[in-house]
């Protein structure tokens, strides 16, 4: 329905919580079940802007009490479906989908551009405390030696989320070596040799 019918899709999705859904099935999916549910993102992620999902529920809530519909103004606000499924919750999700499964690369490789495009709705302090750092540089540590990692961009992708991070006065208090773990401490280094890598690789193109 979303590929073929997309403006019907985005309405039916949005009165039924259907972003939420989709997120909360990658949340609890299993190893096999992870490009099936990255698919279902994809396609939603073509569909035309919808009514914010807090919007609709106040509405169906005041439906409930009065026993009226709830007449919608012709201009009501509408959001991109990237940031429904940032409200939905969909960065820490997918974070947390690539640390359990690092092995499943076309995975990372689906997700990683996806999470740049949908973290502009977040501040870079709210990536770091999702543990992004940690997550992104396990990736790097097990695929930078991998011919596909270096050439396919999601190595270039990581490390532009990186530098947001790394540049942000909030993160850089965060990343302060007197506060930190032992564990973002090593992570720290990683992505800041990355983004400096990915610099000079600009430079020399």
């Amino acid at each position: 329905m979303a590929r073929h019918y997309p403006e019907a899709a985005a309405r039916e999705l949005e009165k039924c919580g259907g972003f939420q859904v989709a997120v909360d099935n990658l949340n609890i999916s299993r190893y096999k079940g992870v490009p099936q549910h990255l698919r279902v993102l994809n396609d939603l992620r073509q569909l035309p802007p919808v009514r914010p999902a807090a919007t609709i529920l106040l509405e169906q809530a005041e439906e409930k009490e009065t026993g009226k519909k709830v007449e919608v103004p012709k201009n009501a606000k509408h959001v991109s479906v990237d940031e429904e499924l940032y409200n939905a919750d969909v960065i820490p999700v997918m974070l947390g989908v690539m640390e359990v499964f690092p092995e499943y690369y076309e995975s990372v490789k689906t997700m990683m551009p996806m999470l740049r495009d949908i973290s502009i709705y977040s501040k870079p302090f709210e990536m770091l405390e999702y543990r992004s750092f940690i997550v992104f540089s396990k990736l790097l540590a097990r695929y930078s030696d991998d011919i596909q990692f270096n050439a396919d961009g999601v190595k270039t992708v990581m490390a532009e989320m990186a530098e947001k991070m790394l540049n942000d006065p909030t993160c850089k208090r965060a990343l302060d070596p007197s506060v930190m773990g032992f564990e973002l401490e090593a992570a720290l280094k990683l992505m800041t040799a990355l983004v400096e890598s990915e610099k000079a690789n600009l430079h020399r193109a």
